[in-house]
């Protein structure tokens, strides 16, 4: 109770320390004390930073994010067009003020087109306006819009989503996009899909054509001669019970881990290759960094090879969830509403908890609306990363990752 009122009365004493400073490196200071407190006021006070943009151009990242109220930040995306002000402001929208954002696709600044499309993206719909950004001409913008478009799970969008996958930029948000709603029209996206490289996208083209077993399982019985491996031994999982079907009818032996562990150790792999499947096909470089380059989701792995041994990198890639530290696992959050969201904690304040998935997507999550959370048993690197690659390919992946020995 002493503690509750030390709260009460330091927060309108801040609140008037704000209104007094110049300095806005201390008036942020004083905002994030004024959100460590959790007291209403903070919020109140943060929404009428918003009323005056233009004085507070600096403070608008944190000021938008203590507020509770979104009608604010909805009221500065509707009457702004200052690039400056619409970004923090874009990124804080939550569902109910997506719709906000549609006039801002059109927007001279592509940084803001993009910021509007991932708005949109909460909206968990895709209004013509967000289609027709799938032709943006910034590949950001297209990109982005093909995740909000995901989000939504449109079919109205699939056939601009299949041209899309004509544009080197964006193909891969685009499979991503047509994955997460599944149709029948993108099967051909997913057969191949699921003997990509890609393990996200592997597990989220099993998950499409998993939706639409039984409508796709004709047309995948007319392909049965077509498909690798790795294909047929995927498809067969997901088709185990439909007996008599030629699928099941053809003989496939699946690689497994400990094949690629047992491989690794005893070949010495190319580097060279190893580097390009790091930076491209098994996408390793969308979550680690190498000499700079590269994501920051996982570890830094630009003296990974002189930290560990072959045996130990071979095993990281095999058996993420075994090696990977608590830092790297994902954590899983349910909150008030039914939703769960999974992903590794970018931030957390007193607050706020916002979480990044392997894709780099961030989703802010207000610890009032909250239920249960809890450490994951799997690492944000994705299992299965090696079985889209050949025996060789994993050889090369390991030797490259045991040349980083020096930051050069």
């Amino acid at each position: 109770m002493r503690l509750a009122a030390v709260a009460a009365s330091a927060a309108p004493a801040l609140c008037e320390r704000f209104r007094r400073e110049r300095d806005p490196a201390v008036q942020g200071a004083i905002l994030e004390a004024l959100a460590a407190l959790k007291d209403p006021a903070a919020g109140a006070f943060a929404a009428t930073l918003l009323g005056q943009p233009e004085r507070h151009l600096e403070l608008l990242p944190l000021a938008v994010r203590l507020v509770e109220d979104p009608e604010p930040i909805v009221r500065l995306v509707r009457r702004s067009t200052d690039a400056r002000m619409l970004g923090p402001a874009l990124d804080a929208l939550g569902p109910r003020g997506g719709a906000a954002a549609v006039p801002h696709l059109r927007h001279a600044d592509p940084n803001v087109r993009a910021r509007a499309a991932r708005a949109m993206g909460r909206l968990r719909e895709a209004p013509p306006a967000l289609i027709q950004a799938l032709e943006d001409s910034d590949a950001g913008v297209r990109r982005a819009a093909a995740w909000a478009v995901g989000q939504a799970r449109s079919q109205a969008a699939v056939p601009a989503l299949l041209k899309l996958r004509s544009d080197p930029e964006a193909r891969l948000e685009a499979d991503f996009a047509l994955a997460a709603g599944p149709d029948l029209r993108a099967l051909e996206i997913y057969l191949e899909g699921v003997a990509g490289k890609n393990p996200d996208l592997r597990a989220a083209c099993r998950r499409a054509i998993g939706a639409i077993a039984t409508a796709a399982l004709p047309e995948i019985e007319k392909r049965v001669d077509r498909f690798s491996p790795l294909a047929l031994a995927e498809l067969q999982g997901l088709y185990a019970g439909a007996r008599g079907s030629p699928l099941l009818a053809r003989p496939v032996k699946r690689t497994e881990p400990s094949d690629y562990l047992a491989f690794a150790l005893s070949s010495r792999g190319d580097a060279s290759a190893g580097r390009r499947l790091f930076a491209e096909a098994a996408a390793c470089a969308r979550c680690h960094a190498v000499r700079g380059q590269g994501g920051d989701l996982g570890p830094d792995l630009t003296m990974v090879g002189a930290l560990y041994d072959r045996r130990y990198l071979a095993e990281s890639v095999v058996y993420p969830s075994k090696i990977a530290p608590g830092t790297f696992r994902l954590v899983l959050v349910r909150t008030r509403d039914g939703n769960v969201h999974s992903g590794m904690v970018r931030k957390e304040t007193a607050d706020e908890l916002v979480l990044v998935d392997p894709d780099g997507h961030t989703t802010p999550i207000r610890k009032s609306s909250i239920e249960a959370r809890r450490l994951g048993d799997l690492s944000l690197m994705p299992e299965g990363l090696a079985v889209g690659l050949t025996l060789e390919e994993f050889a090369d992946l390991v030797a490259y990752l045991e040349s980083l020995k020096a930051d050069e």
